[in-house]
């Protein structure tokens, strides 16, 4: 009971002086000039536009070690004569189909050959 009671008092309120709003506005001025050293790149986009902090250390433009890995090319299809990208792959072979045609050409072939 005794902790239903003091949950529901009200709690005193904590308001602050206009004084001690003022000079907590001058600290946080004095406060700004000393900011602190990134130690890693941090990224803020808000109301006030976008800011990017990169540490000190960092040589400016960055080189990375390895460039972006662009996805492999698109096999062709494994029908002799056959040019156009693949769109299907064979259960038995493996191998790759450019339409429905190709691929029962190629289920027929491995059907005779058993």
């Amino acid at each position: 009971m005794d902790t239903i009671n003091r949950l529901l008092k009200k709690q005193a309120s904590k308001k602050r002086s206009k004084d001690q709003d003022e000079t907590d506005s001058i600290n946080k001025d004095d406060s700004s000039t000393n900011s602190q050293i990134p130690i890693a790149f941090h990224y803020v986009s808000n109301k006030d536009g976008c800011t990017l902090s990169i540490p000190l250390d960092v040589e400016i433009p960055i080189k990375f070690s390895k460039g972006p890995n662009y996805p492999p090319p698109v096999p062709i299809c494994s029908v002799s004569g056959c040019t156009r990208p693949k769109k299907y792959r064979c259960v038995n072979t493996l191998k790759y189909a450019c339409s429905m045609e190709h691929l029962q050409m190629m289920d027929t072939r491995v059907k005779q050959s058993f």
